[in-house]
C-alpha cells in the first residue's frame, strides 16, 4: 500500500495543483447537460480528448484514445472486447454515444469500443459520474459521447496511410483512410471510409493466442439540407465491420476462432434553432449489431455467440429560455430493443421515458443544474432520476463544482432471457426474468481552476450502487479439464465505489507542454467484502509534449501507470507501466510524416495463462489533406 500511495503522490506532485485561473481558450461540451457550455461552466466532472490528442496518441480506434482519460478504464472482456469502465463502476454501467445516439448492444451486452474508427471523430467527451437523469439507463458510472466530423463549408478532404509492426514478434500490420465532404448550396454533405488490420501475437507459444488478427473496415456519412427559417433536416449513418481470429482452447480442445461482429447505425434527424438560446431537435434512428462465430476443428456454437440485436428509437427535445434567468430542456423518448439467435429466441423490451431540467444562476457567481427525468419499462415498471449539480465562483479563476444524483441500469436482454457461456466454455450463465434494475446514488465534490500557464483540479466522488445484477453458483458438473460451473443471473449484491481524481496541466518555455493525472480507486463487494473485478486501484498518466511552429515539427510523449486489478478467478492482474512515443512533421499545409512506438519498454504481464498487454508495436505513415 505505501508504494501505491508514493506512486500516487508522484503523479499529483509532478507540478504543484494550482488553485486559480485565468482561462484562456475553453472547448465547447454538450454531453453534460445537452445544452453548448464550455469545460469551466460545464457541471460535474468532463474531459474532452480532442482530435489532435488523439493523433498524438497514434490511435486508430476509440479504446486506444480512451486509454488516456482520467477516471476511466478500458477492460478486456469476453471475446475480447474492449469496453469503457468509468470509477470502478463495471463494464456494463458505462453509456457509450454516438452523437448523442445510443447503440445496440454488442457481444454479450458489451459496447466494444475497438469498433469505432478513430478517422471519424471530431472529438470524444466524457462526463464521469451518473448522467441518468438526462441518458437513462446505464450511465450510472458516466457517458462517452463520440462528436464525429462535421461537413466542411467548402470541397475538401484527406487521406492517410499507416504500417505497423510489432517490434520482436512476427506480426504486422496496415491502417488506410479517407474522408471527403463540401457544401453544394444548401446541401453539405461529408463521407469517410478506413480498412486497417493487425497481426495477432503469442507470447509463449501454447493456447490460446495471446492476440488475434484484427481487421476492421469502416464506413460513415452525413448529409445535412438547410431549410428555411434557421433549421435543416440531416441524415447519416456508420458501418463498423470488426473480425478477430485467433487460437482458443474450447471445449476441451485447442482450435481456431473466427468471430465477426458488425454494427450499422442510421439516423434521421430535424433542428431547429428557434432562437439564439432556443433549439428543437427531433431525430430518429436504429442501431443494429450482428455477430458470428465459427471454430475449427468444429465446435458447437452457442445462441450468444450467433446473434443479431436491434435498437430502434424516437426521440425528441427542446432547450430555451423561459423566465429570463432559466435555460430549461424537456424531452421524451420512445425506444425499443430487441435480440434473435441461432435457436430462433426472440426477444424484446421497450422503454418510454421523459425528463426536464433547469439551469438557473442564483447569482452571478453560483450556477445550478437540476434535473429529472422518469422512464416506464416493459420489464420492471418506472423508475425515476433525480440530479442536482452547482458551479461556484469561489473566485474569478477557483470554481467549486459538486452534485449529487441517482442512478440505473435495466437489466439486459441477455440477463433477462439468454443462456451464455464464458471463459472458454467453462462457465454457464443462466439468465433470469425476475431481475429488478440496479440503482446508485452517486456525489462528488472538487475543485478546479488555474492560472497563467498552469490549470488543474481535484475532486472526490462515491457511488453506492443496489440490487447489483451478479451472478450466483448453482452447481457443477464433471472434473478437471471437463468440469462445467453454473451460475444464475440475480440482484444478490451492493457495491461501493469511492476515490479521489487529481489532474494539472501547465505550458512550458521552449514550446513544451505538460500534463499529469491521477486517480485513486476503492472498490467493495459488500456482499463477499471483496474488491469488485477489473478496476485499478491507481490509474497515472503523464504527458509531455513539444511542438515548433516555425519548424512545424511535434513529439509527445506519454506514460500510463495501470495498478493492480482484482478478477473474478482470484487470480489478480498485477499493475503495469507503458511509454508511448509519437513524432509528427509537416513537410507542407498539406502533408505531414508521423511515427511512433507503443509500449516502449515492450512491457509484458500474464494473467491466466494470457499476455494481456499489446507488445512493443512500431508505426509509420503520412497523411494528406486537401
Amino acid at each position: 500500500m505505501k508504494t501505491k500511495m508514493q506512486i500516487m503522490g508522484l503523479f499529483i506532485l509532478l507540478f504543484p495543483l494550482p488553485l486559480w485561473a485565468e482561462v484562456n481558450i475553453s472547448p465547447t461540451v454538450v454531453t453534460a447537460t445537452i445544452s453548448e457550455k464550455t469545460l469551466e461552466e460545464a457541471p460535474g466532472s468532463v474531459q474532452v480528448i480532442t482530435a489532435l490528442e488523439i493523433e498524438e496518441m497514434g490511435a486508430t480506434s476509440v479504446d486506444e484514445a480512451l486509454e488516456q482519460a482520467m477516471g476511466l478504464m478500458v477492460s478486456t472482456d469476453s471475446g475480447r472486447a474492449k469496453v469503457a469502465n468509468i470509477r470502478g463502476t463495471g463494464n456494463k454501467r458505462s453509456l457509450v454515444l454516438i452523437d448523442g445516439r445510443r447503440l445496440a448492444a454488442g457481444y454479450k451486452d458489451f459496447t466494444s469500443t475497438d469498433q469505432i474508427p478513430a478517422n471519424m471523430i471530431r472529438r470524444i467527451e466524457i462526463v464521469r459520474g451518473p448522467s441518468c437523469a438526462i441518458y437513462g439507463s446505464d450511465a450510472i458510472g458516466g457517458v462517452v459521447n463520440i462528436i464525429t466530423k462535421k461537413a466542411p463549408d467548402k470541397a475538401s478532404g484527406g487521406v492517410i496511410a499507416r504500417y505497423t509492426s510489432h517490434l520482436d514478434k512476427d506480426s504486422d500490420g496496415g491502417m488506410g483512410a479517407a474522408w471527403v465532404g463540401s457544401k453544394l448550396g444548401k446541401t453539405s454533405f461529408i463521407l469517410s471510409g478506413s480498412t486497417q488490420g493487425i497481426g495477432g501475437w503469442n507470447d509463449d507459444g501454447d493456447s490460446p493466442d495471446d492476440g488475434d488478427d484484427k481487421d476492421l473496415n469502416s464506413a460513415a456519412g452525413r448529409i445535412t439540407y438547410a431549410l428555411p427559417h434557421a433549421s435543416n433536416l440531416s441524415a447519416g449513418f456508420e458501418y463498423f465491420d470488426l473480425e478477430r481470429k485467433g487460437e482458443r482452447y474450447y471445449q476441451g480442445q485447442s482450435r481456431e476462432r473466427n468471430a465477426e461482429d458488425q454494427r450499422l447505425n442510421y439516423f434521421i434527424q430535424y433542428d431547429n434553432q428557434i432562437t439564439r438560446e432556443g433549439n428543437l431537435l427531433v431525430r430518429a434512428y436504429r442501431s443494429e449489431h450482428e455477430n458470428k462465430m465459427q471454430f475449427s476443428p468444429t465446435a458447437p456454437v452457442t445462441s450468444e455467440e450467433d446473434a443479431e440485436r436491434w435498437l430502434n428509437q424516437i426521440e425528441a427535445r427542446y432547450t430555451g429560455p423561459i423566465m429570463g434567468t432559466h435555460l430549461l430542456s424537456v424531452g421524451g423518448e420512445f425506444r425499443q430493443e430487441g435480440r434473435e439467435d441461432s435457436t430462433d429466441s426472440d426477444n424484446d423490451l421497450d422503454n418510454t421515458s421523459i425528463f426536464i431540467q433547469d439551469e438557473f444562476e442564483i447569482f452571478s457567481s453560483l450556477y445550478i443544474t437540476a434535473g429529472l427525468r422518469y422512464d416506464d419499462h416493459s420489464e420492471f415498471g418506472s423508475q425515476f432520476s433525480p440530479k442536482a449539480s452547482l458551479v461556484y465562483g469561489i473566485l474569478d479563476a477557483l470554481r467549486l463544482k459538486a452534485s449529487i444524483g441517482t442512478g440505473f441500469r435495466a437489466p439486459s436482454i441477455s440477463e433477462l432471457f439468454v443462456t451464455s457461456y464464458r471463459n472458454k466454455a467453462k462457465y454457464v450463465y443462466n439468465p433470469n426474468p425476475d431481475l429488478e434494475p440496479e440503482e446508485s446514488l452517486s456525489y462528488e465534490i472538487g475543485f478546479e481552476g488555474g492560472k497563467g500557464p498552469f490549470s488543474g483540479g481535484i475532486t472526490a466522488f462515491r457511488n453506492d450502487i443496489d440490487n447489483l445484477i451478479d451472478t450466483q453458483f448453482i452447481g457443477s458438473t464433471g472434473s478437471g479439464k471437463n468440469k462445467i460451473t453454473y451460475y444464475q443471473y440475480r440482484n444478490i449484491a451492493e457495491a461501493r465505489t469511492q476515490g479521489i481524481e487529481a489532474r494539472v496541466d501547465m505550458k512550458l518555455p521552449w514550446h513544451l507542454s505538460t500534463g499529469a493525472g491521477v486517480t485513486w480507486l476503492d472498490t467493495e463487494n459488500k456482499k463477499t467484502g471483496e474488491e469488485l473485478d477489473g478496476s485499478p486501484d491507481i490509474k497515472g498518466i503523464f504527458k509531455l509534449a513539444y511542438y515548433h511552429p516555425d519548424y512545424k515539427f511535434r513529439a509527445a510523449t506519454r506514460i500510463n501507470y495501470i495498478g493492480d486489478q482484482h478478477e473474478l478467478t482470484g487470480e489478480d492482474k498485477s499493475g503495469y507501466v507503458t511509454v508511448n512515443l509519437y513524432l509528427a512533421k509537416d513537410l507542407s499545409n498539406q502533408i505531414r510524416v508521423f511515427a511512433g512506438i507503443d509500449n516502449l519498454l515492450n512491457e509484458k504481464k500474464a494473467y491466466d495463462g494470457v499476455t494481456y498487454i499489446e507488445p512493443a508495436n512500431a508505426y509509420a505513415g503520412l497523411s494528406i489533406q486537401f
